[in-house]
């Protein structure tokens, strides 16, 4: 790990994070917690996730997937994880999971509150790109891969439902998630909920190609025929610019 100086140009502190036995090598993938700068996620190529945290120097959790091939991640939102009883199962507490869920994501509430004291006790939740369903993999009009909510808790990975068919890439921004379909469609929807929002544009039959954003809430769309939609965040209205 760089610490680097208030330019990017030249690192201040340089540490090493020592892997565990338990800990697979071949990390693929990294991304942050949003709202989170401590904390680190990672993958391998056999679908396991760790937890780090760089303000502590150590690994924190290791999450392992039952089977689904995971191709990209992106993490959402986390939130504290403390069953009362130790053999309770996670639909146990399925009110608890999604009243922390909303909370994250609520305005005006400080997300370092809701940040666990003890990092192990961190429940995590993510956007993954996996392989398709048995049943999805005949349909020629979707997608190779599909989208679908993961939750990390507990040392394991539990999947849910494919959130489109024709959802081809994805993203999130400003706490709502952006699909982007086959056939040029983008989209809006709710993160804690899953609702649909609203449609964002319609590349009109051109795929959408790749979706980014930042942590100030803009966002850059690309299709396939190189065409670039920019959503810029301000404060009183939101301003977007295709070029």
């Amino acid at each position: 790990v760089w610490a680097m100086n208030s330019q990017w140009r030249d690192p201040t502190e340089e540490f090493v994070i020592l892997a565990t036995p338990c800990i697979s090598p071949c990390i693929v993938e990294l991304k942050k917690i949003p709202k989170c700068p401590h904390l680190v996620i990672g993958r391998n190529d056999i679908g396991e996730f760790t937890l780090w945290d760089i303000s502590k120097r150590c690994i924190v959790s290791r999450f392992v997937s039952p089977s689904n091939l995971i191709f990209e991640f992106i993490p959402t939102s986390l939130f504290a994880w403390h069953p009362v009883h130790s053999h309770s199962t996670i639909e146990d507490h399925m009110d608890m999971i999604l009243a922390a869920t909303k909370l994250w994501f609520s305005k005006g509430i400080n997300n370092k509150t809701l940040v666990p004291a003890e990092v192990k006790d961190t429940a995590i939740w993510l956007l993954v790109s996996t392989d398709l369903d048995a049943d999805a993999q005949s349909n020629p009009e979707s997608p190779a891969t599909c989208w679908r909510l993961a939750l990390l808790v507990r040392n394991q990975v539990i999947f849910g439902s494919q959130i489109d068919p024709r959802a081809d890439v994805a993203g999130t921004v400003s706490g709502y998630g952006v699909a982007g379909t086959l056939d040029g469609l983008v989209y809006l929807w709710d993160l804690s909920t899953g609702a649909k929002l609203g449609s964002l544009y319609d590349f009109k039959g051109k795929e959408v190609s790749c979706i980014s954003s930042d942590d100030s809430g803009n966002i850059c769309i690309a299709s396939e025929d190189d065409q670039l939609l920019v959503y810029r965040h301000l404060a009183k209205k939101t301003q977007n610019e295709e070029g």
